[in-house]
């Protein structure tokens, strides 16, 4: 055996063991057991209803976990009359959960993602998955509470139009439509909690009183063990 065969093969079987290594530290955001997602790393659990669907669990990398825990999409969300023939512009009831740490308090933070022109990072961030903070207008805020814990929230719009079949002329038309979604968010010790919705118009109020539903499923705040033992 050559001495570069030998250096090939070390090389080789250090490349493989690292990769293995990683791979073996990563662990994905959550644990989905039939209606519940349990995050892995902060303790947060969630029930979506039957006719919600989680999308892909990512993984967390070491030391680096991911901000978005989880998406769910509604599965039987109806599309208008109007709306049929221009269907992939219309997306279905999204929710998302959504954590980062933070050293503002949740008054500031909120501030900020009301503004466009702010420079926050996280505002970035999670602009890339709640699109209405770089689309969208910020429109009211309210008072809320998630598992007991005050917050805000902030209600966005967007607006855009969308190409209607005209069966009568056989031409298009454009129409004005709105989404709108909202970020519900409070802070807990260190990390701020984001919870998200986003719908078109038709379907936002009667989809909201689902996604209120499943919202007081949501625990933030770590379960004792005594309060565990005791729900068994």
């Amino acid at each position: 055996m050559t001495r570069r065969t030998i250096v090939n093969g070390v090389a080789l079987f250090v490349a493989t063991w690292v990769i293995s290594a990683g791979a073996a530290e990563k662990q994905a955001t959550g644990i989905v057991t039939g209606n519940e997602f349990a995050d892995q790393l902060y303790g947060y659990r969630f029930e979506r209803l039957e006719n919600w669907k989680f999308g892909k669990i990512d993984k967390d990398k070491p030391g680096e976990p991911r901000r978005l825990r989880f998406t769910a999409t509604q599965t039987n969300f109806l599309i208008p009359e109007n709306r049929k023939t221009n269907q992939e512009n219309f997306n279905p009831p999204q929710i998302g959960l959504w954590v980062d740490t933070t050293s503002l308090t949740l008054e500031q933070f909120a501030e900020e993602l009301k503004s466009r022109k702010s420079k926050l990072k996280a505002r970035k961030s999670l602009g890339e998955d709640f699109r209405f903070l770089s689309q969208g207008n910020f429109e009211e805020q309210m008072r809320i509470q998630l598992d007991g814990i005050d917050g805000f929230c902030l209600r966005f719009t967007y607006k855009y139009q969308a190409q209607i079949h005209n069966r009568s002329t056989d031409l298009y038309n454009l129409i004005d439509e709105v989404r709108l979604g909202d970020l519900y968010l409070v802070k807990h010790e260190n990390r701020v909690v984001v919870f998200f919705y986003m719908a078109e118009r038709p379907g936002y109020s009667p989809v909201k009183e689902e996604v209120e539903q499943m919202l007081s499923t949501l625990k933030i705040k770590p379960q004792k063990a005594d309060d565990a033992s005791s729900s068994n």
